[in-house]
Parts: structure tokens; sequence; C-alpha cells
């Protein structure tokens, strides 16, 4: 993995994941962990021709298939799985994960809240702010969930002191302020 965070070229750093996967150890969780943003943060270089984006982007996708194969109730490789597809744009397919993380950790806000943003990606404003607020609902001492329920009212329109109410923690509030206004621009 060193390796191919050192390598420049992408191919090279492509080989050197390969070379890490190949080990076949305990640690495959772990490089795919690694590899998948790699790939993903491929695309955006203008210098790597499209068939090596492709490459990373095929290979990533077959590396977040084996995870979830490997460990097929395990709720963090679907959520896993959602995010690579999510950033991809594979809506259809972020959602389904989605829902397959929910059915395995019900009750976890995090999963609730990668829903939430899936349908945010989708222009289903309605469906995200239910996910939002079913997040925030199971535990509203979560800052994570505050910000994503108080981001969903101020798209919704809601007035102030709505969301404002829901920024009890100054973590969230931090949070809020400093980072997590994309969703709202």
């Amino acid at each position: 993995i060193i390796d191919a965070y050192r390598a420049q070229d992408p191919n090279e750093r492509y080989e050197a994941f390969q070379r890490a996967f190949a080990r076949d150890g305990f640690a495959f969780q772990e490089v795919t962990e690694q590899f998948v943003p790699q790939a993903l943060n491929i695309p955006n270089s203008q210098q790597v021709p499209e068939d090596v984006r492709q490459k990373f982007l095929r290979e990533a996708e077959a590396r977040v298939q084996a995870l979830i194969a490997e460990k097929p109730e395990d709720a963090r490789s679907y959520v896993f799985a959602t995010s690579f597809y999510r950033s991809t744009g594979q809506i259809e397919q972020a959602r389904e994960y989605a829902a397959l993380a929910q059915e395995y950790s019900p009750e976890k806000p995090s999963i609730i809240r990668e829903q939430a943003i899936v349908e945010y990606q989708a222009q289903n404003i309605d469906q995200a702010v239910e996910y939002f607020k079913q997040a925030y609902d199971l535990n509203t001492d979560n800052p994570d969930a505050q910000v994503g329920y108080a981001a969903a009212l101020i798209l919704t329109d809601q007035p102030e002191e709505e969301w404002r109410a829901v920024l009890s923690s100054p973590r969230a509030q931090e949070r809020f302020l400093n980072d997590q206004l994309v969703l709202v621009f």
C-alpha cells in the first residue's frame, strides 16, 4: 500500500495495489478500503488517459463486490458499496446497497444518513429529508445526524428556529458552519 501511495504514475500505483491484493491475506478489506478512494480520485485528473481511469474503476467495483461476497452480512460492506456507487453516479445501485446496509443494521444513524445522501443526489428531496429526520430521531445527540437534519430543514425552507434547534451540540454547530453547508449549495 505504501508503494502505491508513493507511485506518481497511475499505472505504477495500480500495479502496487495489485501486489498488495495478491498477498491474499487478512488485510484484503484494508487494501480495498485504501484502493477504492484512489480509484475514485483518478477520474479527477485530466492527465490520466480514459482507459487507465476505467481500469481503476472496474477494479474498484470488483473489489467492492468481493468484499460483499466475503462478508455478506456485514452492514459496513454495504455502506462501503453505497459510497462507491454514489460517488460514481450509479444511484440505483447505491440505493440498493444502502437498503441492504440498513437491513443488517437498522438502528444505525450513519447508515440512514447515507441513504439520505443517496436520495439527495437523486434529487428525491422529500425522501432525503425523511431519512435525515429518521437518523436524527434515532440519536438526537449525534452531531452528524444533527448536521444532516439541519441541512435538510434548510433545503426545504423550514424556519430558522427549527434547524437551529436541531443543532444542539457545539460540535454539530461548528461542523455545520465549517464544512457541511456543502449540502445546501
